[in-house]
């Protein structure tokens, strides 16, 4: 079967040695390697959360090549060969859009303007990271620039298992030379990990950029990563992120982006703040309302979780039990699987001892059944569907089987802690982010809870 990987050139490094070379880069804490080991804070048994809170997928909204399975996922030879020309389409079009004069002349007004922000919010906050690629082959377009927060660092030791590199806003749509890293928080929301403006379109520029990203993520590599099909990123990632999974998507071409059914990941981060007449000079302060949007959306979520009761639809201990671990929203998605094993009775078909098997299947549409295998002695299932695997939220049909066993309370392996209340309650264990001024460590769920608890005294 073809692949489409494009395997990489020897590694260059275009990180600047004391005193040598043209890039420009301010982090007052962080000089760790990217090239250490990874952080080993997340599993790495198990798979990436993907396709977390998935409602529904349609015919354009498939992966259909996974670098894990060295090569398509899914899809007729029909669709894949479709899928290989699309690829050099999009490679080529896109490409083609940031040579123009046009382009360049815009570009390097942008350059001069955002630099002097950067310079401004590195001064007032150490942890705010930003970094210009070193013009080597002097762009007239000018350098690449990246740039993360502090907010955006600390998220993504909290959530950074999974990765959306999003770069959509490049293409003939709206021909914004903005690139995002995105991620999932522990309320479905999508999450920001950093941005940059690529103003030099080469396949160096993309090495580069996952270099430095990887530096601003004091060398975290994440479990998984989903990016646009194009030919220099799949370089980029397969030289800096050589042990990350990484997928990309078909539905890129079609503008159709989402990850997990609109609730965060590709394009949903800033949905509504870009667009085909948003400018370069515009970009930026976009880029702040969207951040306060978010920033505020978490923190409803927050409070709703904490001071809001769900309604509970069965006698279940294992719902309830889930209702005070899990946020608002995932408990939401979970307590749908619940309910549905009242459709999806679990039926025995193997039994080896401490091993056995079941179909899972609704009612009526028996063919559709899935298999679980359950160990009495571990506690652990699996499942033929791997949604738990993929998402991190338990199926229906291993809860059907644990219904079938009298297994009352969830597993506390089936709980992961980046979907429940206590998310961010770990301590940052990688000595980069550790570094970050206490301003930037303290959560805003904290300062805004503290702050509500002395409103409520003040008022009583």
């Amino acid at each position: 079967m073809i692949m489409i990987l494009v395997m990489p050139p020897p590694a260059q490094d275009f990180i600047k040695s004391e005193g040598k070379g043209d890039e420009e880069t301010v982090d007052k804490n962080n000089n760790k390697d990217p090239h250490d080991e990874p952080n080993t804070d997340v599993a790495t048994t198990r798979l990436p959360i993907i396709s977390a809170l998935k409602q529904s997928t349609t015919t354009n909204q498939v992966f259909l090549w996974d670098s894990s399975a060295d090569g398509y996922e899914s899809g007729t030879e029909e669709e894949q060969a479709a899928f290989m020309k699309d690829v050099e389409s999009f490679h080529k079009q896109n490409h083609l859009e940031f040579k123009t004069p046009n382009f360049i002349k815009k570009s390097s007004i942008c350059s001069t303007s955002c630099l002097g922000l950067f310079k401004k919010n590195a001064s007032e906050n150490p942890a705010f990271f930003y970094a210009t690629q070193p013009d080597t082959d002097h762009s007239p377009g000018g350098a690449t620039i990246f740039w993360a927060d502090a907010t955006a660092r600390m998220n993504y030791n909290y959530f950074g298992d999974t990765l959306v590199f999003d770069t959509s806003y490049r293409t003939h749509r709206y021909r914004v030379p903005f690139a995002s890293f995105t991620g999932i928080n522990h309320h479905g929301q999508p999450v920001l990990f950093g941005c940059a403006l690529i103003l030099n379109d080469s396949e160096s520029s993309f090495i580069w950029l996952f270099q430095t990203w990887l530096r601003a993520m004091s060398g975290k590599r994440p479990l998984s990563i989903t990016t646009d099909p194009d030919r220099f990123i799949q370089t980029a990632v397969s030289q800096i992120l050589p042990e990350t999974r990484h997928r990309l998507l078909r539905d890129t071409f079609f503008g159709e982006l989402s990850v997990t059914g609109g609730s965060g990941g590709l394009n949903s981060f800033f949905d509504g703040y870009v667009s085909a007449s948003t400018t370069i000079q515009m970009l930026i302060k976009q880029y702040e309302k969207a951040l306060a949007s978010w920033h505020e959306k978490e923190l409803k979520a927050d409070y709703d979780t904490t001071n809001t009761t769900p309604v509970l639809k069965t006698p279940s201990p294992m719902e309830k039990q889930a209702a005070g671990l899990y946020t608002r929203r995932i408990f939401m998605k979970f307590q749908d699987e619940l309910v549905e094993t009242l459709a999806n009775p679990a039926t025995k078909i193997d039994d080896s001892g401490t091993i056995t098997t079941y179909h899972v299947a609704k009612f009526g549409e028996e063919h559709k059944a899935h298999t679980v295998c359950f160990n009495s002695v571990e506690m652990k299932a699996t499942c033929s569907c791997q949604m738990f695997e993929y998402s991190g939220i338990i199926c229906r049909h291993i809860l059907a089987v644990f219904r079938a066993k009298n297994v009352l309370t969830l597993p506390s392996q089936y709980v992961l802690k980046r979907w429940t209340t206590n998310a961010k309650s770990r301590a940052v264990l990688d000595e980069g982010a550790s570094e970050l001024p206490n301003d930037s460590r303290e959560s805003l769920t904290v300062r805004y809870n503290n702050l509500r608890q002395e409103a409520i005294k003040y008022v009583e």
